[in-house]
């Protein structure tokens, strides 16, 4: 429902947006190249539009997105109308962004994020004051060959986060490549790989791939060839992402891929428990000072019924911090949506379920020890 709450000299209401994105901004009477730019944030992103109004009748508009079942929220644009003289404009814009900041701290959610614009970018300086953080654009930060719209780099501000370890991200290259993606991140993270990039994401695919897509056991073996080894838990025995096999040749050799990667990993003694998880488990992990790779549906976060590989990285109070390398451009999600995602527990358990019987799985790993002599910051 709407609501209205007085910031500065502006009374500011949020509109939620059901359905099409230019159908609900239509009705208010924003320029054309604003409802056209703020069209591209589509469903199922959680859309809501924030209306700054005086006494002369809507004097700037703020859009906000957000993935379903995570906790950020993403200021989309801000926008202001001629009318408003140029000394009211910081003010006004600055309203905007305090009343989506104001609706999302009463959400719950742990961080709010904007995309900082192309060229010059008139708001950087006035968040840098309200407390924002600048984050650059990761070097592999869109898709490849067909990056969409640039977004040099983010601001984000968290509600309670103060311990933060900065966790290279990137955004996969391919289609298929999110497990090889997430572990390269990891890798980085660690300090086993020098930066993030394509070439070792490709060289990992081609280590764990079953066909296309990349199993646990693979990845397993991947990641120890890189010198840290998982501890696999898997809900089933049965060869996974059949289902994206064209020919029932192709779920042959899936099938024959996977028995293939299983039995290696055992011959390398590599720790695999046959159960589901539950998300405390997971929790665990992370608060012991580890990480997992996480197996997800993209049903519940972009409406793709898909099997998909995430980095679980972090805790801030009872949420996971995840890189997701998965980027939606086509509903105007960037780089910035996938980077340090906080998701609450029921969100993230939710989304921790694929297939048909469902089943669940995650590598679960312990930061390796720094080598002799080294100390670890």
């Amino acid at each position: 429902m709407p609501s209205t709450t007085e910031v500065a000299s502006f009374a500011v209401s949020r509109l939620p947006i059901e359905g099409a994105t230019s159908e609900g901004l239509a009705p208010l009477g924003l320029p054309a190249e604003v409802i056209e730019s703020w069209s591209r944030f589509a469903a199922p992103l959680v859309r809501n539009v924030f209306l700054a109004r005086d006494g002369a009748g809507i004097a700037g508009a703020a859009i906000t997105a957000g993935r379903p079942l995570s906790g950020y929220l993403k200021i989309g644009g801000i926008w202001a109308a001629d009318r408003v003289a140029g000394w009211e404009r910081p003010a006004l814009r600055r309203a905007l962004a305090e009343a989506a900041e104001a609706f999302a701290w009463g959400s719950g959610f742990a961080v709010v994020k904007r995309e900082c614009a192309v060229g010059h970018d008139e708001d950087a300086a006035s968040f840098t004051a309200a407390g924002y953080e600048t984050v650059p654009a990761p070097e592999i930060g869109a898709p490849v060959p067909d990056p969409g719209p640039a977004v040099p780099a983010a601001q984000v501000k968290w509600r309670t986060r103060t311990d933060r370890t900065a966790v290279p991200y990137m955004r996969q290259t391919t289609d298929f490549t999110c497990g090889p993606a997430a572990l390269s991140m990891l890798l980085a993270h660690y300090g086993l790989l020098d930066r993030v990039n394509r070439t070792t994401e490709l060289e990992l695919w081609r280590a764990a791939t079953t066909v296309l897509a990349c199993d646990p056991y693979g990845l397993a073996l991947a990641a120890r060839g890189q010198g840290v080894t998982p501890r696999i838990v898997i809900s089933t025995g049965e060869a996974l992402f059949l289902d994206e096999g064209g020919t029932e040749q192709e779920r042959e050799l899936g099938r024959f891929i996977q028995s293939g990667f299983a039995g290696r990993a055992a011959q390398a003694g590599i720790d695999t428990e046959r159960r589901a998880f539950d998300i405390a488990e997971l929790e665990q992990v992370i608060r012991d000072g580890g990480a997992a790779i996480l197996l997800v549906d993209e049903v519940l976060v972009h409406g793709d019924v898909c099997p998909h590989w995430i980095l679980v990285h972090a805790m801030d109070g009872d949420a996971f911090i995840v890189h997701d390398p998965w980027t939606e451009t086509g509903q105007g999600e960037s780089w910035v949506d996938g980077y340090d995602a906080p998701y609450p527990a029921g969100g993230l358990d939710r989304i921790a379920w694929t297939g048909q019987p469902p089943i669940r799985a995650m590598l679960a790993f312990t930061r390796p020890a720094p080598p002799q002599g080294t100390v670890d910051v």
